[in-house]
């Protein structure tokens, strides 16, 4: 049980930990204190429905003909992610996006905020398929234990972003920082990915 909602936490949280759209958004609402809450709670309930559509959808969809191939394409997945944040911890790329601008009303934010979320193809590849089949490792009981885990990673780091933005504006803008975060990003999707590329039964 440990196990199956540490895995979920980890893959969630290591997944979300990038200097995107999305979280550049909420941290700088948060750094003006405007709408932290709704915005926080609106990234956190598109990844429950997300990943929950994704576990589920896994599940129905994969039968035991089609699993070892989709270990495989997930591995391949997750190695490419783990090769971007490597490359990425090697590179002065880390700073985020001065060109996002906060919105004035509840109704533009949380607008904008559904925009730079459910228009980022980023979003499901991450959520509903990569999640989603690392999901296809546990049985019924272990898999709702990695999906809380899962859920849990994601309340924690979207509430994280929005309430302590000004305590983590330091960290944010802080390149070496974000270098090592990048690497141990990589070396958990390098983990992961091994680890589904032994479950297909290719190696």
């Amino acid at each position: 049980m440990i196990i199956s909602f540490i895995t979920g936490f980890v893959l969630c949280f290591s997944l979300n930990c990038v200097i995107g759209a999305q979280n550049t958004y909420l941290f700088r609402q948060g750094l003006i204190n405007k709408y932290v809450f709704p915005l926080a709670f609106f990234c956190f309930l598109c990844d429950v429905i997300l990943i929950s559509l994704g576990v589920i959808g896994m599940n129905i969809l994969i039968n035991q003909d089609l699993l070892n191939w989709f270990f495989g394409f997930s591995s391949a997945c997750l190695f490419f992610y783990g090769f971007l944040r490597a490359k990425s911890a090697l590179q002065s790329t880390h700073k985020l996006n001065e060109t996002i601008e906060v919105e004035g009303s509840f109704v533009k934010s949380i607008s904008g905020m559904a925009a730079l979320t459910l228009l980022n193809p980023h979003v499901y590849l991450d959520t509903v398929i990569l999640i989603g089949s690392v999901s296809l490792k546990f049985n019924s009981f272990f898999k709702l234990t990695y999906l809380f885990g899962a859920f849990f990673a994601s309340l924690i780091f979207f509430f994280a972003i929005a309430y302590l933005s000004r305590s983590l504006s330091s960290f944010m803008e802080n390149e070496r920082i974000w270098r090592i975060v990048d690497g141990l990003t990589a070396i958990i999707m390098f983990i992961v990915g091994y680890i589904m590329l032994q479950s297909s039964h290719w190696i």
